[in-house]
């Protein structure tokens, strides 16, 4: 042992803590690559944002078909955004009782056939009514993407993990009203049944690729800890302004970007559907 080595107290290879008159040393550990499972939730995400972009152009101008007045037509989108909101409580239950893998499995196939099934709608009620139970499945897709995600990753980890993850779903989201544009200039009906395909798709991607992931299948574990109330969470500062922040991306997107934007291009600019396309990839 070297007298550099005697200061420290601790020899080459030495692991653990090395003191010197008081102070602490230790050992940073290298970090570790992200889980395979972080690309796979993120590609998955991009199938269900490109689905949705798809569809986004042609919901009011859908709705608008049924002699219903623009106001009606929004309400389509935001039936869609509030059950999501709803359903986003229990979700997070269903989620610890089954496993992030079933919840999302089974929401991803609530969202495919119901909004297969608004395409073959024949007047607004049904259409207002797939569209708020299909909001329930995002939730459920969303939550427990979110759960898993959380549960793959250290703590040093998530924010390149939650930034890879946003990465294909807002991509997924510029890419697919490019094409959505042109396909209602085809049939208001047809995106509908493409944002189905696309969410078998990604619901195919997941069930592959997450078959062998340990954590998708596993309750939560408690530990002996007690879980926090909404109303505990809300006296935390830093959860209130995340809840603010999140409101206020989903009125952006929902409320003027997704339910007014098509209306304006169409009948404001008189335009046709496929400058919707363009306006929301922009």
């Amino acid at each position: 042992m070297t007298r550099q080595e005697r200061a420290f107290g601790s020899a080459p290879g030495a692991t653990g803590r090395r003191s010197c008159r008081g102070c602490e040393y230790r050992r940073v550990a290298a970090p570790r690559s992200l889980p395979r499972e972080v690309y796979v939730l993120s590609v998955v995400a991009f199938f269900v944002a490109v689905g949705f972009g798809i569809l986004a152009p042609a919901i009011p101008d859908f709705a608008r078909e049924f002699g219903v007045g623009r106001t009606a037509a929004a309400l389509v989108v935001s039936a869609f955004a509030f059950m999501r909101l709803v359903s986003a409580f229990g979700s997070g239950g269903l989620v610890d009782r089954f496993g992030e893998r079933w919840v999302m499995a089974i929401g991803i196939g609530i969202v495919a056939t119901t909004s297969a099934a608004a395409g073959l709608s024949q007047n607004y009620p049904t259409l207002l009514i797939l569209r708020g139970l299909g909001g329930v499945g995002s939730a459920m897709f969303t939550v427990s993407a979110a759960a898993l995600l959380i549960r793959l990753v250290s703590n040093q980890q998530r924010g390149q993990a939650s930034g890879i993850f946003a990465g294909g779903f807002l991509t997924g989201g510029i890419i697919g009203p490019v094409f959505g544009g042109p396909l209602t200039q085809i049939s208001l009906r047809l995106p509908f049944f493409v944002y189905a395909a696309t969410l078998a798709l990604a619901g195919l991607v997941a069930a592959v690729a997450l078959r062998n992931t340990a954590l998708s299948t596993a309750p939560v574990e408690r530990r002996g800890l007690r879980g926090s109330g909404v109303g505990t969470a809300l006296r935390d500062p830093a959860y209130r302004a995340a809840v603010g922040a999140n409101l206020a991306v989903g009125w952006a997107v929902f409320g003027v970007r997704f339910a007014t934007i098509p209306l304006f291009v169409t009948e404001g600019l008189q335009l046709g559907a496929a400058w919707t396309g363009v306006g929301l990839g922009v």
